[in-house]
């Protein structure tokens, strides 16, 4: 008799299966221009993050750092694959968005170098993330399907955040890691004031109120 290997409980959902269908698009369109061009920018912005993580876990030197940085790139590239298949879900395609959240952080920190460096980044950039999808979750109007995939990722963005975090934790070098977070963080709130002033020109309601709390 030949053995079968054991089936993965996550198999079937896999992107790689033959399951994974490129899904229909909706024959009437569902969502405006601006909410169009954010769920967009959504997309490009983990797809970029994505395309990060690969080229970082190609040059990672730590074993088990590789692998999980070789899962955070499986996820990062799921969820821009989810925004696509949300905008077609709404009756659209995505637009082309070449600048991202990523281009702009990393335009002012650099690609890091080193493994706090690197820890301490994704660590303050996947908080950001989360908080964001969790305030626009709250905007009156939001599409029930929009609504529901910013919950389904605020949850996934907390595994992201918790292996990183232990990660962190385990440095013996304390005051490298706090400086490294300090100074992301201060990066974070400057690339997030213009990505809220760049939203609310486009009549985005959430955005000028987070920018007046950075400004606070």
């Amino acid at each position: 008799m030949t053995e079968t290997a054991a089936k993965s409980p996550h198999e079937d959902a896999h992107p790689c299966m033959a399951t994974f269908a490129f899904p229909p698009k909706a024959p009437r369109r569902q969502v405006g221009d601006e909410e169009l061009w954010i769920l967009s920018y959504y997309r490009a912005s983990e797809l970029a993050g994505s395309l990060l993580m690969g080229r970082l876990a190609r040059r990672a030197r730590g074993d088990e750092l590789r692998a999980r940085l070789t899962w955070h790139f499986a996820e990062e590239a799921r969820h821009a694959w989810r925004w696509t298949e949300v905008i077609r879900r709404l009756g659209a395609d995505p637009l082309p968005v070449g600048e991202t959240y990523q281009s702009n952080y990393l335009g002012r920190a650099g690609v890091p170098r080193h493994e706090v460096d690197l820890l301490a980044l994704t660590y303050v950039f996947e908080r950001r993330v989360a908080r964001h999808f969790a305030l626009h979750r709250q905007l009156e109007g939001v599409h029930p399907l929009v609504r529901d995939t910013l919950a389904t990722m605020c949850g996934e963005e907390g595994s992201h955040i918790r292996w990183i975090r232990e990660r962190l934790d385990a440095e013996d070098d304390r005051a490298r890691v706090e400086a490294a977070l300090a100074r992301y963080e201060a990066i974070d709130r400057e690339v997030y004031r213009e990505e809220a002033e760049r939203f609310a020109a486009r009549g985005w309601a959430l955005p000028r109120r987070v920018l007046d709390e950075l400004a606070g």
